[in-house]
């Protein structure tokens, strides 16, 4: 079947997870719960997806390599007002329309689609009703008269997307190339695929000394992405060095790319953490797109301890158009940290200092006083912080605002709550 172009007008084929608050106990890297968010949305080839999307819902298309496609909502071309994209798969040469639509190429006859809805005034259900009301994903051909959407709500709902870390990862791969289009990557990456065994149309059955050398070299990998995520040995990827919080872009290039090289570390850091990408977090324009910060650290230098209590501050007034947001992840599978609170980011009840900024702790016990500033972690396992910024603003780009850095707090009693843990 020949590919055709899909129009997205904010649905996908033929089913839409519906926006949601991640499961606290899926894994996946590195989801939020502080939004309204569609995770995933798959588009196919199938007749030229035509996605309609409501107003306000800020994300990105990718194709199957994670490659970026086009931005919808704010940082996109509808700004942030809703339209009609239009996906054209590689290979078609029919006629597109003239407009109507905003016209997107992509390299892979798969692609998918990740926005949010942000929530105003704690109202995660209107939310979620303005992006089922307007969004459908269908094939252009019926344009006219669009099919229902179906979506599939994901809340609460446990779920696995982190890829194997030993042999079996190659098993996944292969099962991409045997999918996709031969000409779908890169002939030279394609080319490292089948000098392994892997290619396309031809099975993939390594003999036994063959395995043993793939299961050691994918146990390499794990631990060389692992340390570039935690243990980063470029000065230049830190925002400011002495408070340990450091980007993956900081060149800000959303294709890694630093005087016609790709910086292959930054990449391997990034997509071991994450997945979707866009240039409005890699070079956001000042009130749009969004500012990721993760660290692994605290003040010293030292791992953040699951078993010990951490505090830091956002001076006032933090510099954001939207929302600023904690959120804590498992230092071994990346995704939400699992924990009775279930949550692992900041609730509605977080208060401000009585000059404006915002004191967050970090701890296996909420701190006396502090209930609604508190994110649970869990005593014997290693975590890392995320600080979100959505929409920063000009003090952001100035460098005249920097968060703090993460303090440990010396354990006592007297600053911890005795009331229980979480919300069970």
């Amino acid at each position: 079947m020949r590919p055709s172009p899909t129009a997205v007008t904010s649905s996908a084929s033929p089913r839409c997870p519906l926006p949601t608050t991640c499961c606290w106990s899926s894994r996946t890297s590195p989801p939020a719960d502080s939004t309204a968010w569609r995770p995933s949305t798959w588009i196919t080839r199938s007749r030229r997806p035509w996605p309609n999307l409501p107003p306000g819902v800020p994300g990105p298309i990718d194709d199957a390599y994670f490659r970026f496609v086009v931005d919808v909502g704010q940082t996109g071309p509808d700004r942030g007002q809703g339209g009609k994209y239009l996906l054209v798969p590689p290979g078609y040469k029919g006629e597109l329309p003239e407009s109507g639509y905003f016209i997107a190429h992509t390299r892979t006859c798969s692609n998918w689609l990740l926005m949010r809805a942000f929530v105003k005034d704690g109202d995660r259900a209107a939310a979620v009703r303005r992006v089922k009301q307007v969004m459908r994903i269908y094939p252009l051909p019926q344009d006219d008269d669009p099919p229902p959407q179906k979506f599939v709500n994901l809340s609460g709902t446990k779920f696995n997307t982190i890829h194997a870390n030993d042999f079996p990862s190659y098993e996944e791969l292969n099962a991409v190339i045997q999918q996709k289009p031969a000409d779908a990557f890169n002939s030279e990456l394609v080319g490292l695929f089948a000098s392994i065994g892997i290619k396309k149309g031809s099975p993939f059955s390594p003999d036994a000394p063959m395995r043993r050398i793939l299961t050691d070299a994918a146990k390499v990998a794990n631990a060389t992405a692992r340390a570039f995520l935690f243990r980063l040995r470029s000065k230049s990827v830190y925002f400011c060095p002495d408070r340990r919080w450091y980007s993956p872009f900081a060149g800000g290039s959303h294709e890694f790319m630093n005087n016609g090289g790709l910086v292959l570390d930054s990449r391997i850091m990034f997509h071991y953490y994450a997945t979707g990408i866009t240039p409005a977090m890699a070079n956001p324009k000042v009130g749009t797109g969004s500012v990721y910060l993760p660290t692994a650290r605290y003040s010293n230098g030292n791992d953040l301890d699951g078993g010990k209590t951490y505090k830091v501050t956002l001076p006032a007034p933090v510099p954001v158009n939207n929302f600023w947001s904690f959120t804590v992840y498992d230092g071994r599978t990346r995704s939400m940290l699992e924990t009775d609170q279930r949550l692992a980011s900041l609730n509605p009840s977080v208060k401000p200092d009585p000059d404006g900024s915002y004191t967050i702790w970090f701890g296996p016990r909420a701190p006396k006083g502090h209930e609604g500033n508190w994110i649970q972690t869990i005593n014997g396992k290693r975590f890392n912080v995320l600080l979100r910024l959505y929409g920063p603003l000009n003090p952001w780009f100035d460098k005249n605002w920097n968060p703090g850095a993460l303090e440990l707090v010396e354990w006592r009693r007297s600053i911890v709550s005795s009331a229980p843990l979480g919300n069970k």
